[in-house]
């Protein structure tokens, strides 16, 4: 199973931290670790911050396409 990279974690003081599993730390916002006193509002945090990623990353590999098919062009213009 594929672990999202943000979840939400209970922590020993019985609060909800936002976890990175990409970087294996909490989620820092304003120099403190992103913190809530449920678990509700932690879970719907981190499943905004794994759509927001998810996001990123597709719009990431999208400009490397278009480089590379950029480059693909050039390289065909220069066999003509």
């Amino acid at each position: 199973m594929i672990k999202k990279r943000f979840e939400a974690v209970s922590n020993p003081r019985g609060h909800f931290e936002i976890w990175d599993n990409k970087n294996d730390q909490p989620v820092i916002h304003r120099d403190r670790p992103l913190s809530f006193e449920s678990e509700k509002p932690a879970a719907r945090i981190a499943a905004f911050l794994n759509e927001t990623a998810a996001i990123d990353r597709a719009e990431a590999g999208g400009k490397a396409e278009s480089q590379q098919e950029t480059a693909e062009a050039a390289r065909n213009d220069g066999k003509k």
